[in-house]
């Protein structure tokens, strides 16, 4: 994550005297980054289960959940720039539903799996069309009762979906759309049975792997990888020496499996271990969290280093994220950043780098909400889009804004707190400081189509 972190350039220019500063969009150095809201936080309307966030080619983040507002029915929404909408209609599953995944297309479209209980949980696949929900086949994929659903594509755009076949003694069972029905890959129900947890992920050539918690070995973390017209363990003894809970699988760019989950025989810390070839080794060191971890979520970042989210209970079960540098593991802002305590954290990044994490918020009845790890000044933008110049600079009571056109100007703290909020509606505008403690902070200035942003010391 540090490629994201750039070293501050600060410059002023000196014109008769007076210092002007200008904050160039490039120049942003980690104490100006913080978790926050994409948009509203707490956005669904009642309790949202089952969370699956995806983000979209062109940064645009979704979300889908078990909406308890429409019966537990499956909803999907998406943060248009202004706020978060409902993409097509609300609970637009035939009954309720459970094991939520959301992908997205190379071509910007979005997909869920889940398995609907009005009809018999079996799996069902739907596409967005731009105006409603469509099966992408008819009748499901799946025979009968299914759960713990993963929906993903690989690098060559081919939609796979990993699911528990109840038909076939709850063993994993993987198919693959074929541009008209679904595909096995392999044999139905190919695991030992009493599966659940189940992961897909894909090397760049597009082999698939997947994992799942085999009930009838101890509950431990095990990977399965499809070669040569069959599915084949990666080391048949499995990841964890024992039980484990909340299995998260990616690919790293050196095409080596990886796996997150909560250790029950190591004080239930979370762990991440990668697959060198031969054997399972640790990532880091065995506890990567001082205490207890839920909802462990494991990512790659765009420059190929692990990330990882949890459920932190020595932060109050709120959500702790971090990456692996290649040495050690280092927290991405603060630990527990969020309010309170969360459940069903989906961890996913913007194809410019950008971090977002969904989740349920404890703290209000469970209500979803979505954060960023991103610029204190910007909202859904990714990037500034002009300047403004301050001064003078530093300042004692009062600055001068110089910005193109009109908006609202916020001061912040260097938490990304707001301090002053006031219009913009002259090129000039004067802003009485006197009362802000000495020390530095932020412009943000929000117009209709553009944000401005900048810097100052008050002394």
């Amino acid at each position: 994550m540090n490629r994201l972190f750039k070293l501050l350039s600060f410059l002023p220019i000196f014109l008769g005297g007076i210092a002007f500063a200008q904050f160039p969009s490039s120049s942003l150095s980690p104490s100006e980054f913080k978790w926050k809201y994409v948009g509203t936080p707490d956005f669904s309307d009642f309790r949202a289960n089952e969370i699956s966030l995806a983000i979209s080619p062109s940064g645009q983040p979704y979300v889908a959940y078990q909406d308890w507002r429409n019966f537990s029915k499956i909803t999907v929404k998406t943060f248009d720039g202004t706020g978060w909408v409902t993409v097509g209609e609300p609970g637009f599953s035939t009954g309720s539903i459970d094991f939520v995944s959301l992908t997205i297309s190379p071509a910007g479209v979005p997909y869920v799996a889940y398995n609907d209980n009005a009809i018999s949980g079996k799996t069902i696949v739907r596409e967005f069309n731009g105006t409603t929900w469509v099966d992408v086949s008819m009748n499901g994929c799946s025979e009968w009762g299914s759960g713990y659903q993963c929906l993903k594509f690989n690098p060559s755009g081919e939609l796979y979906v990993a699911y528990a076949d109840y038909a076939h003694s709850a063993g994993v069972t993987v198919k693959k759309f074929n541009g008209a029905s679904w595909d096995t890959v392999g044999l139905q129900g190919f695991t030992s049975g009493n599966s659940s947890t189940i992961n897909t992920a894909f090397n760049a050539s597009g082999q698939p792997y997947v994992s799942y918690n085999d009930w009838l070995h101890s509950n431990k973390v095990k990977v399965m990888t499809y070669t040569d017209s069959a599915w084949e363990y990666v080391r048949e003894e499995g990841v964890s020496a024992g039980v484990s809970w909340y299995a998260s699988l990616v690919v790293d760019t050196s095409g080596h499996p990886c796996v997150a989950y909560r250790d029950e025989v190591n004080a239930n810390k979370v762990r991440v271990k990668r697959f060198n070839g031969y054997f399972w080794l640790d990532v880091g060191p065995q506890g990567i969290s001082t205490a207890m971890a839920n909802n462990t979520s494991l990512a790659i970042d765009k420059s190929g280093q692990l990330v990882l989210a949890f459920a932190d209970s020595a932060a109050g079960f709120k959500i702790t994220v971090m990456k692996y540098d290649g040495n050690s593991w280092t927290t991405i802002g603060n630990n527990g950043f969020t309010p309170g305590p969360v459940n069903y954290i989906s961890l996913a990044f913007s194809p410019s780098g950008v971090p977002f994490v969904g989740y349920s918020d404890l703290t209000e009845s469970g209500k979803a909400s979505v954060m960023k790890y991103d610029s204190v000044y910007i909202g859904i933008d990714e990037h500034l889009a002009s300047q403004i110049s301050i001064y003078p600079d530093p300042a004692t009571d009062k600055i001068r804004v110089e910005a193109s056109g009109k908006g609202i100007v916020s001061i912040l703290a260097l938490n990304g707190r707001e301090l002053i909020r006031t219009q913009v509606n002259e090129p000039v505008t004067t802003i009485d400081i006197s009362l802000l403690p000495g020390g530095v902070y932020f412009i943000k200035i929000t117009g209709e189509k553009i944000i401005q942003a900048g810097k100052f010391v008050k002394q």
